[in-house]
């Protein structure tokens, strides 16, 4: 989810399956905006509104990956959720795989990290290694 030029919230809904010929396919699937607010029940609703548009079976849904942002997260009230809750009222017995996108937790990470003392730390490791011969030939045959 996220916010378009005219302070609209957007969220992106990819799927990934399979097809007749089993080859794994990642499609674009929709972009639905999000009126007044973005919470769980939100994005529960545009997903299923998505869902009901193109037809699709939620009995054959098995995952959902999200930013980890607890609108999508919550105990109670997240989407993910809601969505299992959906499932189960409606006789499916999906046991979904939860997934945090890793991309965002880069972004996460990278907010937080302090770069200069990193790159110390790197530089002593490549010096290290290069001050001495013995050490660059160990170092490239562990490569």
């Amino acid at each position: 989810e996220s916010t378009d030029a005219r302070d609209t919230a957007q969220l992106a809904i990819f799927i990934c399956g399979i097809n007749s010929n089993f080859d794994v396919i990642e499609e674009f699937l929709q972009l639905m905006p999000l009126k007044d607010t973005t919470t769980g029940e939100d994005i529960f609703e545009a997903v299923i509104k998505c869902f009901e548009i193109y037809k699709l079976d939620l009995s054959k849904l098995v995952s959902v990956t999200t930013d980890g942002a607890a609108a999508m997260v919550g105990i109670r009230k997240g989407f993910v959720s809601l969505l299992e809750k959906h499932l189960h009222s409606a006789g499916y017995d999906n046991n979904l795989f939860k997934i945090h996108c890793i991309i965002h937790q880069e972004a996460l990470c990278a907010k937080n990290v302090d770069v200069k003392a990193i790159m110390e730390v790197v530089v002593k490791i490549i010096n290290f290694i290069r001050s001495n011969g013995l050490n660059h030939r160990q170092f490239q045959e562990l490569l």
